[in-house]
């Protein structure tokens, strides 16, 4: 049976509710298996970079969720 690790990909593309406009950045943080989190500011350009990075290490999209302003993606890779 395959074994599996799994990250997380967290993208706020726009302000949350109440929050000042003008001091929002787009971001998102990668939560890493081993607990680290990897923050980052950006849009899609950058995204489009660190999936290509996550892609390269193995990594691929298993699920995804959004609702409003945020996405929430569940990568997966292949342990051994």
């Amino acid at each position: 049976m395959d074994r599996f690790e799994h990250c997380m990909v967290e993208f706020y593309w726009t302000p949350p509710a109440g929050a000042a406009p003008g001091s929002f950045k787009p971001s998102f943080s990668v939560f890493h298996p081993d607990g680290r989190q990897e923050p980052h500011e950006g849009s899609n350009p950058e995204l489009a970079v660190l999936f290509s990075r996550l892609g390269a290490e193995g990594w691929r999209v298993a699920t995804a969720v959004s609702s409003s302003n945020w996405i929430l993606w569940t990568l997966e890779r292949k342990l051994g």
